[in-house]
């Protein structure tokens, strides 16, 4: 069974992105099983993307909704975004590298 990348899936349009650029590798717009199974490591920035400052990457990123599909998830790291709170309720174990208001996990 493959996820395909649209908003019902992954609803915030930064993680779609983000999703697509680094996790999809064969580039047909949908998760593979081998795909989500390599992921164990998540990195997300809403910092300077291409060295230009008017271009910045993921910065309005407010919603991580779908990474319930990374099971494999052991580490996440989110600087510079609009998050305030994440579900990670399918994940086994995980280690979360930012401050947010709220981690549910139960």
């Amino acid at each position: 069974m493959k996820i395909i990348i649209n908003s019902e899936n992954f609803p915030d349009k930064s993680f779609q992105n983000y999703i697509l650029k680094w996790i999809d590798l064969n580039k047909d717009g949908k998760l593979s099983k081998d795909e989500i199974e390599a992921v164990d490591f998540i990195s997300i920035h809403g910092d300077i993307a291409d060295g230009s400052w008017d271009k910045v990457e993921y910065d309005d990123l407010e919603s991580l909704a779908g990474i319930e599909y990374f099971t494999n998830l052991k580490a996440l790291q989110c600087y510079y975004t609009h998050l305030k709170a994440i579900d990670c309720y399918d994940i086994k174990s995980i280690d979360i590298h930012e401050k947010f208001q709220e981690v549910r996990i139960e």
